[in-house]
């Protein structure tokens, strides 16, 4: 919910802000009908973004319309930057205004539309608790940028016009920068340009700080916020005392809506600055596996789980050292119960295609972390797609065995290694497994040493050292 909210302020706040910075920009006189006329061209931008989006993802050029909108609102920020600087016309900077908050709303809407395709508000088809919630973060988040445009336009003036202007030109240059990195990401990605490493270098670097541009705008937000509080209407007991009736209510009535502004600009910020930094603090971090519980051989050469204690329905994760310190993690999930007798899925945490990222559960589904693949948990223990690798495995009683060597085999999928101590076999002598000078692997155990000279002795008579291999 908290990561849906800031998605809409992060999206639509830079909008929100130029709107009403330019309506601030222009004289009294025509500051109403700028805020309309502005308004009216980033309402029509974003109310184009439906059938943009849907023309495009018909035709499968989805990537293709992104990076024209995008490109768009690129020119749009540069034509105004340029009637700012280089015209007096009110029309030519009006004209510029409608075409640059219509390019904006446009390109605003279809790059949150497609996130919102990406995370997807509800998992279901059905009303739920989970869609209500995720409709109110967008309804919260649309009511403060909603706010944003007019107490900008509003506490702005006080600033004066240069402040207005620097402001106006530095929120565009946030806008711009992102889109052109973005516009060259999918120019790549359509063969349409060269793939170099100094465009792909400017457009990683460029889209990890896009992160602090949100944060940015606030910053400037909160500055004429800070301006226009420290320029507010002021008048003393004196003052008011000298004045007729009806002027003295016409100053307080200045005073009071000047101090509602403040507040309200105040909490407004206080709101947004919330909603980021709850996102990128908390909910927006990528999840991450559960600590695993480390298991240990028994004398038998087995690995033994209590059914009992993974019968809850929830996903247990598990993990085995192998002798070489390789980190195995294994599952081990409650399926079903037909008859009196329950099926276990037991699998790697890893999967052939994604790699050893691991699963999460939601509900009765478990996701994979690398692709985000939802599995329906019936299917857990099946091979192919991203399923997690079956691990073959016993019933016995009441426990699930699995065998040592098999877990062994199962090191190849996975990267994580430990350091753990062993021994020469030769020599006796303890050694760190990942210091050790030379290793060997015998009958599907590896064994460390100390030097070559006692991987030698060891090679030339291996029974003699460690006996026959455990069947």
């Amino acid at each position: 919910m908290i990561s849906l909210a800031a998605d809409v302020v992060a999206a639509f706040a830079p909008l929100a802000f130029i709107a009403g910075l330019m309506a601030a920009s222009r004289p009294l006189r025509d500051g109403r009908r700028s805020s309309r006329s502005v308004l009216a061209g980033a309402g029509a931008g974003v109310a184009a973004a439906a059938p943009v989006c849907a023309l495009a993802a018909g035709g499968g050029n989805l990537i293709a319309a992104r990076a024209a909108l995008d490109s768009i609102a690129v020119v749009a920020a540069l034509v105004h930057a340029g009637a700012l600087l280089l015209t007096e016309d009110r029309r030519a900077r009006a004209g510029a205004e409608v075409f640059f908050a219509a390019a904006l709303g446009l390109s605003s809407m279809v790059s949150f539309a497609s996130l919102m395709d990406e995370k997807g508000i509800t998992s279901v088809a059905v009303v739920n608790t989970e869609l209500l919630l995720n409709a109110g973060a967008i309804v919260l988040g649309a009511c403060l940028i909603a706010c944003l445009a007019p107490l900008t336009a509003n506490a702005a003036p006080k600033s004066g016009r240069r402040a207005i202007a620097g402001c106006l030109l530095a929120a565009s240059l946030l806008v711009v920068v992102p889109r052109f990195a973005d516009v060259l990401l999918a120019l790549m990605r359509l063969r349409a340009i060269e793939v170099t490493g100094a465009l792909l270098s400017f457009a990683a670097k460029t889209n990890k700080l896009a992160a602090l541009f949100p944060y940015l705008q606030l910053a400037m937000a909160a500055g004429l916020a800070a301006a226009f509080a420290r320029r507010r209407t002021v008048f003393s007991q004196h003052d008011l005392s000298m004045m007729p009736s009806a002027q003295r209510r016409q100053a307080l009535t200045v005073v009071r809506g000047e101090t509602r502004l403040i507040r309200a600009s105040a909490g407004l910020l206080c709101a947004a600055l919330a909603a980021l930094l709850a996102h990128d603090l908390y909910a927006g971090r990528p999840e991450t596996i559960t600590r695993p519980v480390r298991l240990e051989a028994d004398d038998r050469g087995a690995v033994r789980v209590k059914i009992a204690g993974v019968s809850d329905g929830g996903l247990h994760r598990f993990s085995f050292v192998t002798g070489d310190g390789h980190v195995v993690r294994f599952l081990l999930i409650k399926l079903s119960s037909l008859k009196k007798k329950m099926r276990i899925g037991v699998v790697y945490d890893a999967c052939v295609m994604c790699g050893d990222k691991g699963y999460i559960q939601r509900k009765q589904e478990v996701i994979c972390l690398a692709c985000n693949v939802r599995i329906f948990n019936p299917s857990i223990g099946k091979e192919g797609g991203c399923n997690p690798i079956p691990l073959p495995h016993a019933v016995e009683g009441d426990e699930v065995v699995i065998g040592e060597d098999e877990l062994n085999r199962g090191a190849k999928h996975f990267s994580e290694v430990v350091s753990i101590r062993v021994k020469d076999p030769v020599t006796g002598k303890t050694l760190d497994s990942l210091k050790a000078p030379s290793r060997h692997e015998y009958m599907g155990t590896i064994y460390f040493f100390e030097s070559d000279e006692s991987q030698a002795r060891f090679l030339a008579s291996p029974e003699s050292y460690v006996g026959k291999p455990r069947t």
